[in-house]
């Protein structure tokens, strides 16, 4: 749930209205937050992958995530980005997604972008991880 300090920020910036927090949903809620979301909103310091941005992204919805961690690598152009200690520059973020066209255009680069993350292409480039290393190890048999 929201803190005090949160909700008070919240009210300050006049977004009660737009902002919710809907703690563990089902995979068929989620599939409908991602559906009906101005975007998803991922404020975390630090994650070591940031699977939520590639789900939105597939579900058509648009991304505001903070500037941190692995997210500018997964997400690309894609999202709209914001500094994670900074208040401020998430509102000019959320505001930014309010644009029909702004968000059209965000939604039309995360497909694009999940695309590159699809499962078959991981797949497809960890196995050619695999036969990499293999032909490495074996050209390292004939060392002496």
């Amino acid at each position: 749930p929201f803190t005090d300090a949160e909700k008070y920020f919240l009210r300050k910036e006049e977004l009660t209205g737009v902002v919710q927090h809907v703690p563990t949903p089902s995979d068929e809620r989620l599939a409908r937050l991602y559906k009906d979301a101005l975007a998803l909103v991922y404020p975390s310091l630090y994650e070591g992958f940031g699977l939520p941005i590639l789900e939105a992204f597939e579900s058509g919805c648009p991304v505001v995530c903070s500037r941190s961690s692995s997210f500018v690598e997964i997400a690309g152009e894609a999202a709209i980005y914001f500094e994670p200690k900074d208040p401020a520059s998430l509102v000019r973020a959320l505001r930014q997604m309010q644009s029909p066209d702004v968000r059209e255009q965000h939604v039309l680069l995360g497909r694009k972008r999940a695309d590159s993350f699809s499962p078959a292409r991981t797949a497809e480039e960890t196995a050619r991880l695999y036969r990499t290393i293999r032909e490495d190890s074996g050209n390292m048999a004939s060392y002496p």
